[in-house]
């Protein structure tokens, strides 16, 4: 078998079974994301984690095989899928450590498929490890923060079905955004969501409601990259946990009514040198812009269409509100909310970029892997981006045709799989499954009737 746990890296067995006889934990689960998102587990008993933790797991060969509803991809139409898709050997992330407050004795581990020949290449987690891994052979670190928007209703996901998700109830009816006098009133859900994440050791900066009925937002916080995107995911799915515990329900669809807005994730991301200095920030260069910041944004800028269905993966996600203005090409600025990348430069310690029109039901591994895969290229073969917006939030200026966005899922899909440099820098494997999984999705889409999005993925993300 093989070997998955290495006593060098750090934590022992012995530190393990102090840790778990220090938290009285009786019972572990352990968790991974498909290509989807969706988070996917078992629980294992005690004796078995630890002969997990030498020998690795055993695991099915569906766990990238299952679509939104749990249907197996058609995956006998390609044979190099299918060979990856054999049973591989899971490796546990000892690092990734969550008690569950709502399982009492319970601990949770994060997993991936790193240290796997046949399914790191399809796994979105280790693909994006692999993506940290690049940026760090130029001593680059990368850390991020998210920001979700939410809607959490006066449901269950049962009555919303029998209601035929009409005339559904919110949380919160006739909301007053960021109110005192309604997050007062309901100050005891409030916080237990709070509590909940600090339990289980996602740190939040803030939470609040939204103008719109039933609508939240909760933005995590600044951490590690692949830190970050764990949170996110288990802030995802934990979040829906808890809600339909309390007989709510809460979902994380860009668009599932047409009378309310889009829900939304903004990525802030920065980055540092291995002394701890920002790499964005220079003060010998114009607006205090380094050239590293400027070659990231440069790949970002140039790959934005190519990688656009990897941050909106659903043909839900590219649908629009009616008096939406949507973002024709991939654009710049400095504090210019209109702007596609925005660069936050009021902190010199600290230069960031703002990417505000990401849905909140991507998959946090593959969105962060995007980002920051096409910014590394960038900086690697100096790109230089196009002329900047100005500081004004109304300033717009038109930019060759080669920065244009994809307009729906379909030109999304084709923008991916006719890119060379997107394969190059993740991999022909990876791409020609997301491809796939992403046709598959399209295809469904144009043989089921109107309220197919409602009912595929309201309850899933």
């Amino acid at each position: 078998m093989q070997a998955i746990f290495d006593e060098d890296d750090g934590l022992t067995i012995e530190d393990m079974k102090e840790l778990l006889s220090k938290h009285k934990v009786k019972k572990i689960k352990i968790a991974y994301t498909d290509i989807n998102g969706i988070l996917r587990g078992q629980y294992i008993s005690i004796k078995n984690f630890f002969f997990i933790m030498k020998k690795g797991l055993d695991i099915s060969d569906n766990i990238f095989n299952l679509d939104y509803e749990n249907k197996t991809y058609p995956m006998q139409i390609n044979l190099e899928f299918q060979k990856k898709f054999r049973a591989g050997y899971l490796n546990i992330d000892l690092s990734s450590s969550r008690i569950l407050p709502l399982e009492k004795n319970t601990m949770l581990f994060l997993c991936d498929f790193e240290k796997n020949k046949n399914c790191e290449e399809l796994c979105p987690r280790s693909v994006l490890k692999k993506t940290i891994q690049e940026a760090n052979k130029l001593n680059i670190h990368f850390n991020s923060s998210l920001s979700f928007d939410f809607t959490i209703f006066n449901e269950t996901i049962q009555s919303i079905k029998n209601k035929k998700f009409e005339n559904i109830k919110y949380f919160m009816s006739d909301t007053l955004g960021h109110s005192i006098l309604q997050n007062s009133i309901n100050n005891e859900f409030y916080h237990e969501l709070i509590n909940f994440y600090e339990l289980m050791n996602i740190p939040i900066d803030s939470l609040s409601n939204n103008i719109e009925s039933g609508s939240f937002k909760a933005s995590l916080s600044n951490s590690d990259i692949l830190e970050s995107a764990d949170n996110a995911v288990l802030f995802k799915t934990f979040t829906k946990v808890l809600v339909q515990k309390n007989k709510l329900f809460a979902t994380f669809m860009k668009k599932y009514s047409n009378e309310h807005k889009n829900q939304l994730c903004s990525i802030s991301i920065d980055a540092n040198n291995i002394f701890g200095k920002s790499i964005f920030y220079d003060s010998d260069k114009k607006n205090g812009i380094s050239d590293m910041m400027k070659w990231f944004i440069g790949g970002q800028q140039l790959l934005m269409k190519d990688i656009s269905v990897m941050i909106f993966p659903i043909s839900n996600s590219y649908r629009q509100d009616i008096n939406h203005n949507q973002k024709k090409q991939t654009s710049w600025g400095i504090l210019n909310k209109n702007a596609t990348l925005n660069v936050i430069n009021s902190d010199i310690t600290n230069y960031k970029i703002e990417y505000k029109m990401i849905a909140s039901d991507m998959n946090p591994y593959i969105a962060l892997t995007a980002i920051i895969g096409t910014g590394v290229w960038g900086i690697k073969n100096k790109i230089e981006p196009s002329e900047m917006l100005g500081t004004s939030d109304n300033d717009s200026i038109t930019l060759d045709d080669k920065f244009d966005l994809p307009i729906n899922f379909e030109q999304a899909i084709d923008s991916l799989i006719t890119s060379k440099t997107i394969k190059f820098i993740f991999g022909n494997l990876f791409i020609d499954y997301y491809y796939f999984t992403r046709k598959y999705e399209f295809d469904i889409q144009n043989h089921t009737v109107k309220n197919w999005e409602i009912n595929r993925y309201f309850e899933i993300i």
